[in-house]
């Protein structure tokens, strides 16, 4: 009977790919909560077009959480393989959609929509 190896048959030690997939999944799911929430204190406006920042979020944070996965498995094959696993084109891709967000957010507080 051999022991179970587990400790060192983890291909990340440190967990890191798990750890970035729960990022990713607070990410998706905080665009999606501002985006519903922008949806509900539009939704008696009357004006249709304070609902596509809330549309927006929504989107977005369904993208990314979908996106999340396909990195997490991205990651873990890759760190089995001894391979770097650096997303920094997604980084900016967020930070801009961020940026729209919240800008849109302020907008449509400014002007009282």
């Amino acid at each position: 009977m051999t022991r179970p190896r587990h400790p060192h048959s983890v291909a990340d030690p440190g967990l890191q790919a798990e750890r970035t997939y729960l990022s990713w999944q607070r990410t998706g799911l905080a665009f999606a909560t501002v985006g519903a929430l922008m949806l509900h204190v539009s939704s008696g406006q009357g004006n249709r077009w304070v609902d596509v920042p809330g549309l927006f979020g929504l989107i977005i944070g369904a993208c990314i959480l979908a996106f999340a996965l396909l990195r997490y498995r991205t990651s873990v094959a890759a760190a089995r393989g001894e391979r770097p696993t650096a997303a920094a084109g997604l980084l900016r891709w967020v930070g801009v959609a961020s940026t729209l967000l919240g800008l849109s957010g302020l907008v449509i507080v400014l002007v009282g929509l």
